[in-house]
């Protein structure tokens, strides 16, 4: 593992408890600790999107903006990117900028999406952060569709779908047949083990071949 996914997974671990700041509208502890992460690693910044989204009523026509956005940021993710490299300092990667991946993940994440939107009534009955995970899921999927046109994004998207260990459960607990709950959790299996794939074919952590014991 290279000293730069370290740093980044440092700074992940720094902003997973920041989530509580966002459930109690504490905004100076929610940007202290992004701060923090961001000292280790730039793109932490990144997550500072998901505060103002959090009191945003998903309803249709939320679904439909969400939706443009998407195409809008599909067609017109070049000046994206580099607008997003002036704010980050991430110039010396402008020669990577056409050389992009991450369908496979972009279907993965747009079906967990459709699945969190359609049990969305039952769940948000056990808990009203459901939501907030919904809108960390669909920041995810936008920095997806940059990634396919600069596989860099990926780095940013890391902090948004580490989320989803959190609202696959809530998914899953909601399916009341138990006979249907199996065929979820079978889903979810036949879906980790399609990460675990991608994740050997991109080798976005610089980790295959895995070794134990460095030479």
């Amino acid at each position: 593992m290279s000293l730069n996914t370290l740093r980044q997974f440092i700074a992940i671990a720094l902003i997973l408890p920041s989530i509580k700041y966002i459930k109690s509208r504490d905004l100076i502890k929610f940007v202290i600790h992004i701060l923090i992460a961001s000292f280790f690693h730039i793109s932490a910044l990144s997550f500072l999107i998901i505060y103002p989204l959090f009191k945003m009523k998903i309803n249709k026509f939320y679904i439909t903006l969400v939706i443009c956005i998407g195409v809008a940021v599909n067609l017109f993710s070049t000046k994206i990117i580099y607008f997003l490299m002036g704010i980050f300092g991430y110039h010396l990667y402008v020669g990577r900028v056409g050389n992009g991946s991450g369908t496979g993940m972009l279907l993965m994440l747009s079906l967990i999406a459709i699945a969190a939107l359609l049990y969305r009534r039952s769940a948000i009955r056990n808990g009203e952060d459901y939501d907030l995970y919904i809108h960390i899921l669909i920041v995810s999927i936008l920095l997806n569709i940059l990634a396919l046109d600069f596989n860099l994004a990926g780095r940013a998207m890391i902090y948004f779908t580490i989320h989803c260990i959190i609202l696959i459960p809530n998914i899953i607990y909601t399916i009341k047949p138990k006979m249907d709950r199996s065929v979820g959790i079978y889903i979810v299996l036949l879906g980790a083990m399609f990460y675990y794939l991608i994740i050997l074919t991109t080798d976005v952590g610089s980790v295959v071949p895995y070794q134990i014991m460095s030479r």
